[in-house]
């Protein structure tokens, strides 16, 4: 389940997004570029993955333990945290949360980061894999107010799902009332599928979400485009 987008102009977007956990993992299959980690042909013990994708200018690499304290200061934000439950800000409650997600099968949590730099960016997952559709869910994607990384950041998320996983489809689900963040998954190409009311409750309140998809067959065309924008993205960047 996702949620929030607090700021929009042509480049920047402030993210906030909501999920669940997990299922089972299929095959491995590498994509054309800047995929590096093992080969996958069963269920893993735990998810302390070792999957890293590289883009034009940031990239996705495993969650570890010492994320806590930067994942911590996304989620407690007030502008980020709008379509979010509360969460706790204590520290030990989020190494408690990172050690049961590492013993978790299935669910692929990633920090968005520079590429060069090694600066966190945000954070976000792949999870809830269904086999026997080939399909996965996508969320908990959070970026700084201030970061350019939302068009590539979703553009690796896609390669993880749909080229390493060998995944079919990848969905997400947003909340209805963030129109920005919606907008974002359209303007990617995204199919709305269709419309959840009532499909999550936050603070108390229901709220309707939206789900839309991403797919292998329309994916080599979407992937284009959104790597041109992230191409422009990095160019802007490396001035």
């Amino acid at each position: 389940m996702t949620g929030a987008g607090i700021r929009y102009d042509t480049l920047n977007w402030s993210f906030c997004w909501r999920i669940a956990p997990v299922s089972v993992l299929p095959r491995r299959r590498l994509p054309a570029f800047g995929i590096r980690g093992t080969s996958f042909t069963w269920l893993p013990a735990s998810m302390d993955h070792n999957i890293t994708v590289s883009g034009y200018y940031f990239e996705l690499r495993p969650v570890r333990l010492d994320d806590a304290a930067f994942m911590i200061g996304l989620r407690t934000d007030p502008e980020l945290a709008t379509y979010l439950n509360p969460t706790s800000g204590r520290l030990e409650d989020q190494r408690d949360y990172l050690e049961n997600y590492f013993s978790t099968p299935g669910d692929y949590y990633f920090i968005v980061q520079g590429k060069a730099s090694g600066e966190p960016e945000g954070m976000l997952a792949v999870y809830d894999i269904d086999q026997r559709s080939q399909s996965a869910e996508w969320g908990r994607w959070i970026l700084r107010k201030d970061s350019l990384a939302a068009v590539e950041s979703a553009c690796l998320v896609y390669r993880v799902g749909l080229e390493e996983l060998g995944m079919k489809e990848l969905y997400c689900r947003t909340v209805a009332r963030n129109e920005r963040v919606v907008s974002f998954h359209d303007s990617c190409g995204l199919v709305r599928a269709r419309d959840l009311p009532g499909y999550v409750r936050i603070n108390g309140v229901e709220h309707d979400s939206v789900e839309q998809v991403m797919n292998a067959s329309i994916w080599p065309s979407c992937r284009q485009q959104m790597e041109a924008r992230a191409r422009q993205i990095a160019t802007l960047l490396n001035r």
